[in-house]
């Protein structure tokens, strides 16, 4: 349903080392984003259509755990919603400078601002969140990978990693492999439940940005290894369910 926020020749793909769920092994707070890093003054994007709802800095106005957390942001209400008819929105944070105001229509692709550093960040980059029902709500926030459309002919894998009792499973690491390429792309599942998975699919990890083809997910939990082959499609998300007694030794 949406686009990516940042323009082709730039970075315009989520930091691995810190994806939406993530704490970056152990070093920051759990995400509930992802970041797209890129040079001060970096152009930023709607991700989709929408009308603008906030738009300034947060130092006044609690949009994160904390007051000045996003600095200056951006909030856009889209056009769409879930499939339950719930509103969808999409925020901008750590702008250098903001170029909406509210209540501004915006189409997809428009600048909408530009990247920065403000607020908690280290170093300049996007942070971009999906969240639903409650723009202003820190906890309403849904993996904005699975909002944002792959690289043509490329795809998402998305799943989640159940204990024997169908728990999940927080901060669980995976390895993702291509057969055919042999690059290894690593993952931990999210690392506790204070942020939410979309509400249909239920996941706990997602793997963005996959070249089509055949992949080994690798699991070393419950005390042994287990392996799942998978093909991931282009242009959608592919499921993976990872349980014990599921995969191959």
């Amino acid at each position: 349903m949406m686009g990516r926020p940042i323009p082709p020749g730039y970075t315009n793909w989520a930091s691995r080392s810190y994806l939406y769920g993530s704490t970056g092994g152990g070093r920051y707070r759990v995400h509930h984003g992802i970041d797209l890093q890129n040079p001060r003054g970096t152009p930023v994007r709607a991700a989709a259509d929408g009308e603008v709802i906030f738009a300034g800095s947060d130092a006044d106005f609690m949009l994160g755990p904390q007051l000045n957390f996003y600095g200056n942001a951006i909030i856009i209400q889209h056009d769409f919603t879930t499939a339950d008819g719930r509103p969808v929105f999409s925020l901008y944070g750590h702008l250098a400078d903001v170029q909406v105001q509210v209540g501004q229509r915006v189409g997809v692709y428009e600048t909408i601002g530009l990247v920065g550093d403000e607020g908690v960040a280290i170093g300049p980059h996007l942070h971009f969140e999906v969240r639903v029902g409650d723009p202003f709500d820190y906890g309403a926030t849904r993996n904005p990978l699975l909002w944002i459309q792959p690289y043509p002919g490329w795809g998402t894998l998305a799943g989640r990693v159940v204990d024997a009792n169908g728990n999940y499973m927080y901060e669980a690491p995976l390895t993702v492999t291509s057969l055919q390429e042999g690059d290894h792309y690593y993952v931990f599942t999210y690392a506790d439940a204070s942020v939410n998975p979309d509400d249909v699919l239920g996941e706990n990890f997602v793997v963005p940005d996959l070249p089509a083809g055949y992949y080994e997910v690798t699991f070393r939990g419950w005390g042994h290894t287990e392996r799942w082959e998978v093909y991931v499609y282009p242009n959608q998300t592919t499921w993976l369910e990872i349980a014990p007694g599921t995969g191959s030794p």
